[in-house]
């Protein structure tokens, strides 16, 4: 069975395609000479002493050399890593890349993270607290900062154990800086780390560099480039980003600058403007063309969305678009692994995917207008929370947009394993989807486990999003179809959006009534500071249920479920071609 790829926002199944080795750097001109030597035959080697003598040395030179668990071992990075506004530098290891932030990480400890493999390299920054602070309406004189192995402990599972008894703890004077270095030995999930922590108190914040390495590759030379990468460290003259608001009148242009300001940290990173001013790409990859075609699509399927859903005229929502030359730059960043192909955050906004040059570059373009749509109903539907069967279905429905010409086409089919029409014709033979009904009113958790394989639930989601939005649009037989059926989905979209509006309203008036009570109305006036979504999710589920099930009645109420079912079955296994 071919291993299956999901995301927040896609499932599918993965198409391995394994790239050709390499030849490692620093051996290939040893075995490529004794490769051509082998290739001669026996009596051409021996009939000359010479040569079979150095074959020999030769061969038993390179075992040894392979052998040797440090003959390749890690170096030191030719160039520093800055970082202004903190006011250090250092060099990292060889081969180590910058992971960028993500927005909800950013204004936290974490000042850079920088990662190879399975070794990570992050760099902490932590503050002084202010000079006073008020606890419980007394005044506390100021705290110390805050020390490095209280964070470490609440981040690295199994930490806290041992953040008192490291292997090493000593004093190190760096350029002048009285520096404390540490170690620990841990095991995270099944494998056995090194945690080395140097840190160094500079006037306005204690810098921590924390090499994390697996114990399998920590030899002696690895150890000593550690060594001399926390030696480089030294201070360099602060530079304060020049922070752009982001206000309500905020201009594309303004967006654009303050992403390029975000990225300046992250080397290998920039920023991409569309003619649409509707998406900004921040992007690792320098392959213009493949940007290009990622663009088109973007904006020819936002022509698609707001056809089908059109926004009001005020609507200006700006898109962040991240897209990773890597599938392991896209797994650092997201810090996900195996299966995941993109995907939306409601919490940050980002959209986020990768380059599938190496599996099917047809896939990230599939994925991109799948999870684009999540991101622009996000913004459209004033962030309401909807059923997967709508949000998914409508993802995958949109997936199969086809762009061989000016004006985008809607089709049943999607590349690269994410194809959906094949799985629900599977289904429906076998008897193996669920009732309409019970699929449709699944919360989250049934919706994403419901069997038989892993995109059982976005096949049949899709199938009924198809047969709903074409037959609306008069493309579905009349023996399949019943006109009642093009309500489903503006009745489910109107009553949905309206209460959840009206929840929010009534959050947002609350928590003003709060704020002016303790004196604080104009704070409590910037709604722009409310993340309307971190209030959902700490909103009482029973009530979330009870918008859901208004949505549902609105839409659905009136349909008579068994026929609609019988309809949907004959439509997808006779009709939908």
């Amino acid at each position: 069975m071919p291993q299956e790829l999901r995301s927040s926002g896609v499932s599918l199944r993965k198409v391995s395609l394994a790239p050709a080795p390499s030849a490692p750097r620093g051996r290939f001109r040893v075995l490529v000479p004794i490769a051509s030597l082998l290739s001669m035959s026996l009596p051409q080697i021996t009939a000359r002493p010479r040569l079979a003598r150095w074959l020999s040395l030769a061969l038993i030179g390179c075992v040894l050399l392979l052998a040797s668990p440090g003959a390749f071992g890690q170096k030191l990075a030719r160039d520093y890593f800055e970082d202004p506004p903190n006011g250090y530098r250092f060099k990292p290891l060889d081969g180590y890349t910058s992971v960028p932030l993500q927005p909800d990480e950013r204004g936290g400890p974490l000042a850079a993270q920088l990662t190879s493999g399975e070794n990570k390299l992050w760099v902490m920054a932590l503050y002084d607290p202010p000079a006073e602070e008020e606890v419980e309406g007394r005044t506390r004189a100021g705290k110390r900062r805050e020390e490095i192995t209280a964070v470490l402990s609440s981040t690295l599972n199994g930490f806290k154990n041992k953040a008192d008894s490291p292997t090493t703890d000593e004093t190190v004077k760096v350029k002048g800086i009285e520096s404390r270095h540490r170690i620990w030995e841990l095991t995270l999930g099944r494998d056995d780390y090194f945690i080395e922590v140097w840190t160094f108190p500079l006037v306005h914040a204690d810098v921590s560099l924390i090499y994390i390495t697996e114990k399998q590759r920590f030899d002696r030379r690895w150890a000593s480039v550690i060594d001399k990468s926390a030696k480089s460290f030294a201070e360099i003259e602060r530079v304060a980003n020049q922070v752009i608001e982001l206000g309500k009148g905020a201009s594309y242009e303004d967006h654009v600058e303050a992403a390029k300001q975000r990225e300046a940290a992250n080397p290998g990173w920039s920023v991409v403007t569309t003619p649409s001013k509707k998406f900004i790409i921040v992007t690792s990859s320098v392959k213009r063309n493949f940007l290009d075609e990622l663009i088109k699509r973007l904006e020819g399927s936002r022509t698609v969305f707001e056809k089908d859903f059109p926004p009001s005229p005020d609507f200006n929502a700006i898109s962040i678009v991240r897209v990773c030359a890597t599938e392991e730059e896209f797994h650092q960043y997201g810090g996900t692994g195996d299966g995941v192909a993109g995907w939306f955050s409601p919490m940050t906004t980002e959209l986020v995917l990768y380059d599938a040059v190496n599996i099917d570059r047809n896939m990230t373009y599939a994925v991109v207008v799948h999870e684009s749509f999540h991101q622009y109903c996000h913004f459209l539907f004033g962030q309401a929370e909807a059923h997967r069967w709508f949000d998914e279905g409508h993802g995958d429905y949109y997936g199969g947009l086809e762009f061989k010409t000016s004006r985008p086409k809607i089709t049943p089919t999607m590349p690269s394993g994410l194809d959906r029409y094949g799985e629900i014709k599977e289904m429906i033979r076998a008897e193996s989807y669920k009732p309409v009904k019970e699929h449709i009113n699944q919360d989250h958790r049934q919706w994403q486990s419901q069997g038989p394989t892993g995109v059982s639930s976005y096949a049949q989601s899709w199938s009924i999003i198809y047969y709903l939005r074409q037959g609306a649009e008069g493309k579905v037989p009349r023996k399949f179809w019943n006109p009642d059926y093009a309500e489903i989905i503006p009745n489910y979209v109107r009553v949905l959006t309206a209460e959840y509006k009206k929840l929010f309203d009534e959050i947002e008036e609350a928590r003003k009534k709060k704020g002016a009570g303790n004196g604080e109305g104009d704070e409590a006036d910037e709604p722009g500071e409310l993340n309307r979504q971190a209030l959902l999710m700490r909103m009482n589920p029973a009530r979330k249920n009870e918008i859901w099930k208004a949505a549902m009645e609105a839409s659905w109420g009136k349909i008579d479920m068994d026929k609609f079912e019988q309809d949907w079955l004959v439509y997808v296994m006779d009709g939908l071609q």
